[in-house]
């Protein structure tokens, strides 16, 4: 299984460290954490203490055996 982090605006837009925030000039690979404290939502413009932490879990072997039984 894989687990990865993702933090969600109230307005359901996700921040993800993969991705970063060019926008804002936040660089693939930062952290949530690592946020400045000016950092907001590009959608709705919250500010970082306004996001919730969820962990997605990614089953690897049922993603795959969905796909090879479809």
């Amino acid at each position: 299984m894989k687990k990865e982090t993702r933090w969600f605006c109230p307005c359901n837009w996700t921040y993800d460290p993969v991705v970063g925030e060019p926008s804002q000039g936040i660089k693939p690979g930062t952290a949530f954490e690592d946020l400045p404290d000016t950092f907001y939502c590009p959608r709705c413009h919250v500010d970082k203490r306004g996001f919730v932490k969820k962990d997605l879990i990614h089953d690897l072997n049922v993603v795959t055996s969905n796909i090879t039984a479809n």
